[in-house]
């Protein structure tokens, strides 16, 4: 029995840390969102709470012991599933950096592609300083770019990064961006609603200074 008190302990500090991935809005997240977001090696990743996921080291967060107890926790039971994602959505809205999907091997710079070998290792900044520099942390951030016209010494660069990925994520990263998938409506009773243009569903929104506040009901 006194043997499973450090799991149960482990478990609760887990349990805590994941509830910053939930939508509720509470004084103590900001707190603990601050610490893992606003370290000056994550700062500019704006990962936010989905830096639970990521592979950067605890040490670079800066955090206080406690939330650092949290994140260890987390990461030790693994609540989330590691699966592979092939969603077009959720492959834009993935990392780039610490990622396990995106790797290049071990003792090198982003040379070639090395994902699903065990001799690599996930992307970081300092592999490509200059994609950190221009905003690119995100699979959406390098689709945009790759749509655009650049010098050859930074298209070389997107392509590189682009190799690191897996070729289903490479698909849909060179693929054109795709209408916004949100879009605003009436109902015949004249309440707002918004509709997702590939689903075709429609939800009903609480509204709250123009911006929509959450969704309550799905028609």
């Amino acid at each position: 029995m006194f043997a499973e008190v450090p799991t149960q302990i482990q478990a609760l500090q887990a349990k805590v840390v994941s509830r910053l991935l939930e939508p509720e809005r509470l004084a103590w997240k900001v707190f603990q969102l601050h610490h893992l977001s606003d370290a000056p090696r994550t700062r500019a990743l704006a990962y936010g709470a989905t830096i639970l996921f990521s592979t950067i080291s605890i040490g670079c967060l800066q955090s206080p012991a406690r939330l650092t107890g949290y994140v260890l926790a987390f990461r030790a039971l693994r609540p989330h599933r590691l699966l592979k994602i092939n969603a077009m959505q959720d492959v834009l809205n993935e990392p780039i950096f610490y990622n396990r999907q995106v790797s290049v091997p071990l003792g090198s710079s982003v040379t070639g592609r090395a994902t699903g070998s065990t001799a690599s290792r996930p992307l970081t900044p300092h592999d490509e300083p200059l994609m950190l520099a221009t905003g690119i942390t995100k699979v959406a951030h390098l689709q945009a770019a790759l749509q655009q016209q650049h010098p050859a010494a930074f298209t070389a660069c997107l392509q590189s990064v682009l190799m690191t990925m897996p070729p289903p994520w490479r698909a849909i990263a060179t693929a054109a961006p795709t209408a916004p998938a949100w879009r605003q409506g009436l109902s015949a009773s004249g309440s707002q609603l918004i509709q997702n243009t590939q689903t075709g569903q429609h939800h009903l929104a609480k509204w709250g200074h123009s911006n929509i506040c959450g969704v309550t009901t799905t028609l």
